[in-house]
């Protein structure tokens, strides 16, 4: 008959414990570092609504742009940056805005609404068109 002191019991499931926990974090690290390049899913973020506005806040004149943008990968995107290039009648570039305060993450499969305001340099009947790039996002973190 053996006989299995408590003190034993409890330093073998404390090292159990440790050794669980210790693959654990160590798979979790892994996962963490595996982070997707967003270059490689840039087109698959696509701008699926956006509307260009004039308006007034206190300090002056705005432009601005909203819309929806959707995730067509299967990685989750946070910090997803913005930009909206401003045309005139001819086709010139005549300003820019960026905005990277697109709130929390973004899906696979979602979609998330996005607003770019800026003060214009120009009369707003100059802006005639524009377009809407989605030049950067990091991936948010998944395990597979």
């Amino acid at each position: 008959m053996t006989i299995v002191l408590p003190s034993m019991l409890a330093l073998l499931s404390g090292g159990v414990f440790f050794l669980v926990g210790g693959v654990m974090g160590y798979v979790l690290s892994e996962v963490q570092q595996r982070k997707e390049d967003f270059t490689h899913y840039r087109g698959q973020i696509v701008v699926v609504d956006s509307e260009m506005l004039f308006g007034k806040d206190e300090k002056g004149r705005t432009v601005s742009v909203v819309g929806i943008l959707k995730n067509n990968t299967q990685i989750p995107w946070e910090h997803v940056q913005v930009e909206v290039r401003f045309f005139d009648g001819g086709g010139r570039l005549i300003d820019a805005g960026l905005d990277d305060r697109l709130g929390g993450a973004i899906p696979p499969g979602a979609e998330n609404a996005f607003k770019v305001v800026l003060k214009p340099n120009l009369p707003d009947e100059r802006y005639a068109s524009y377009k809407v790039f989605v030049r950067y996002a990091e991936d948010a973190g998944h395990l597979f």
